[in-house]
Parts: C-alpha cells; sequence; structure tokens
C-alpha cells in the first residue's frame, strides 16, 4: 500500500502516516531490536535491501564486490536475509548463482561461502531467509526453489476493525483527485501495522536463532500493549493492533509455502 502527499497531512490523516511502513524503516526496526540486546558476541547477520542497492552490477569486481557486501557477513554460525522486493531477491540469486559456482571451482577446500551453493548442499542449517508476504504470491523460478529452502515469512492476521470503515470515508477520499481508485474503497483483512510488524519480525527471527544457537541468545523482548485488535477503531501512543501473524515457511520438496504456527 502506497499514499500519495495529500493522504500524507499529518493533521488530516494521521491514519495513513501511522499505520503505511515503508520498508526502510522496517528494516532499521529490526536491526535495532536484535542489535541492542545481543551485544558483541551475537552470531546474527542480516543482510538488506540497503546494501543491495549500493552496489554496481556491471563493475568489472562484480563478484568481489558480491562477495564483500553480501556474502561476507553470510560467514558467521547463523545468518538472516532480509529482502523486501522481489526484483532485489532477484538480482541477489542470480549474484550467488554464479559466485559459488566461481568459488566451488577456485577453492581447494570447502569454506562457509560454499555453503551458498545453488544446490542447496550444506548451508540449509547455516542460513535462514525472512521476506515479506509479498513472496507468497510470487512464482519462483526452478532453480530457486533449493536456494529458498527454509525460506520464513510473516503474514498479518487481521480481523474488520469497527469504526476503520466510517473513518476513511470521513476522510473524503473520493474527493481527491489524485488518489484515483479510492471510489472503490473496501476494507480487507490485511492490513499491516508498524509496532507490531517490526516486533513480529523481530521475535520471529529470535525464535529461530535459539533452535540454531541456544547459547548465544537473548531473551524476547515482550511486545507493545495494550492491543486493539477486534476493538473499536482508534488511535494509541504508537500502538496500532493486530496482533496475530502467521509464520510460513518454504518447502523445497512440495515448492510451495506452508504455515508454520502462528505469532500472537
Amino acid at each position: 500500500m502506497s499514499t500519495t502527499p495529500v493522504l500524507s497531512n499529518r493533521e488530516k490523516f494521521p491514519f495513513f502516516l501511522r499505520t503505511v511502513p515503508s520498508d526502510a524503516n522496517t528494516v532499521q526496526g529490526i536491526v535495532h531490536l536484535l542489535s541492542r540486546a545481543d551485544g558483541n558476541d551475537s552470531k546474527i547477520c542480516i543482510s538488506t535491501k540497503l546494501k543491495i542497492d549500493s552496489l554496481n552490477w556491471g563493475a568489472a569486481d562484480y563478484r568481489q564486490g558480491i562477495h564483500d557486501s553480501l556474502l561476507a557477513p553470510l560467514e558467521c554460525k547463523t545468518s538472516f536475509l532480509v529482502f523486501l522486493s522481489q526484483p532485489t531477491l532477484a538480482a541477489f540469486l542470480d549474484a550467488v548463482a554464479e559466485y559459488g559456482d566461481a568459488c566451488r571451482a577456485s577453492s581447494p577446500s570447502p569454506s562457509p561461502r560454499d555453503r551458498l551453493a545453488p544446490d542447496g548442499s550444506r548451508r540449509l542449517a547455516e542460513l535462514a531467509w525472512i521476506g515479506t508476504d509479498s513472496w507468497s504470491g510470487w512464482r519462483f523460478r526452478p532453480a530457486d526453489h533449493s536456494l529458498l529452502n527454509r525460506s520464513v515469512i510473516i503474514m498479518p492476521q487481521t480481523g474488520r476493525i469497527p469504526g476503520f470503515a466510517d473513518y476513511v470515508t470521513a476522510c473524503g477520499l473520493r474527493r481527491i483527485p489524485s488518489t484515483p481508485g479510492c471510489g472503490n474503497f473496501a476494507e480487507l483483512p490485511t492490513l499491516h501495522f508498524v509496532s507490531d510488524a517490526v516486533y513480529a519480525y523481530a521475535h520471529a527471527i529470535k525464535a529461530i536463532q535459539a533452535a540454531l544457537a541456544p547459547r548465544n541468545v537473548t531473551p524476547r523482548q515482550p511486545p507493545p500493549a495494550p492491543r486493539v485488535h477486534r476493538d473499536q477503531f482508534k488511535f494509541y501512543n504508537g500502538i496500532d493492533g493486530p496482533p496475530e501473524y502467521s509464520i510460513q515457511y518454504y518447502s523445497f520438496q512440495q515448492a510451495r509455502w506452508t504455515t508454520g504456527g502462528t505469532y500472537v
């Protein structure tokens, strides 16, 4: 979901400013929550869209740049990749495939980087992928299935919020020329909320890390409260529901997303 400058008016339309997160802010929130608690001995590595966008894909040192910016951080015990767009993920998969082949051909002995081989061997216990719900509707190429094994997405599970439709209607969206499509407004049970989305991602990463490295994980921080799920629609100080998210993983054998549980 995106908004126009008209809808970003802080005084007139506070809802749209509060509940439409940007990818960059979400990533920064995740990194902040993890790095603040884990200290210098953390085994978590996070590679984000921000690093990928800084690469010059046409440079002569293409493979070295891929390694320095993306693959080198993954040489720790437990690694997490946070991708927030389909083109970014596709570009990285291409880079891993090309660099991985060259790495295996030139290296006399296996290295941590070899765990990123396109065939998925020797890397499944070392690498986890975190993605947005847009991944679940994307058809991956057959060559990507092994790389995406054990991928994780977190999808918001929300109910209709009483009063929300009346609030949007009261904003007079149908009278804003620069907002096409608002005449067909419909409330969908898939709203994204900033604070809950950031905490759900961070807690999912913590849960995965606890399973892979139980001696090197800090206690989970409690989610913000109170909740407003299924309550009358209103604003709290930086806290807007919903509290429930389903956690899904990508199954290589079945080539589809499977629900593994629900975060509340």
